[in-house]
Formats: C-alpha cells, sequence, structure tokens
C-alpha cells in the first residue's frame, strides 16, 4: 500500500461526492427550517432583517449543494457527464452569494434616525 492510500480517508468517486453533497443539502434544509420556524415563532433573539438574510443564505448554499448532487447524480445513475464548467459557475455563484449573505446577517441592522 502506498502511502498517499494511507492518508486518503475515503476515494472521491462520483459516488461519494453525491452522498456528501446530498448530506449537505439535508443540513441546509434542516437549518432553513429552523430559521421560518423561527420566523414564524416571531422570536426577537434574531431581528426579522437577519432572519431573511440567514434564510436565503442557507437556501442558497443549499441550492450549491444540489448543483453538484445534480451533477455527479447524473453520471452516477444516468451514465452522462453533464458540462463542467457551467454546473462549477453556478454551484460558485450560489457559495459566493451564501457567504455574502451569511457575512451581512452577522451584522446588526443600522437605525434609522427619526427627526
Amino acid at each position: 500500500m502506498e502511502p498517499s492510500e494511507k492518508l486518503a480517508l475515503f476515494s472521491r468517486t462520483f459516488e461519494n461526492r453525491f452522498i456528501f453533497n446530498l448530506f449537505d443539502v439535508l443540513l441546509c434544509g434542516i437549518i432553513v427550517l429552523v430559521i421560518l420556524r423561527a420566523w414564524r415563532a416571531q422570536t426577537k433573539t434574531i431581528p426579522v432583517r437577519n432572519q431573511l438574510l440567514l434564510l436565503l443564505a442557507f437556501s442558497s448554499l443549499g441550492a450549491s449543494f444540489a448543483t453538484k448532487a445534480l451533477f455527479s447524480g447524473a453520471f452516477i445513475f444516468l451514465r452522462y457527464r453533464l458540462p463542467v464548467a457551467s454546473f462549477e459557475s453556478v454551484f460558485h455563484m450560489f457559495q459566493a452569494g451564501a457567504w455574502l449573505l451569511l457575512v451581512a446577517s452577522a451584522y446588526p441592522s443600522p437605525r434609522l434616525r427619526h427627526s
């Protein structure tokens, strides 16, 4: 056994990527449901604006993982390799948007002055 094989915890096959991306979609879905539940209960722990940003951020993360799962799942089940460049660009757009929304949700909204 080569040293590089000993270091690898798992092989990066399409099947493994598909399973990991589906798990990530599941986690993002659970987080979105928790945020929606808190929004419906009108909790005051997180401001409404930040809840909306969190909801959009985790929905975008879920969409990015779903895009990756669709890409690897098409190869596994249909034996059809989708165009890599378009899926990678869509994945990165969802990821970048999600991280920007997460950062924006961490900051408190500015207070407006009423004169």
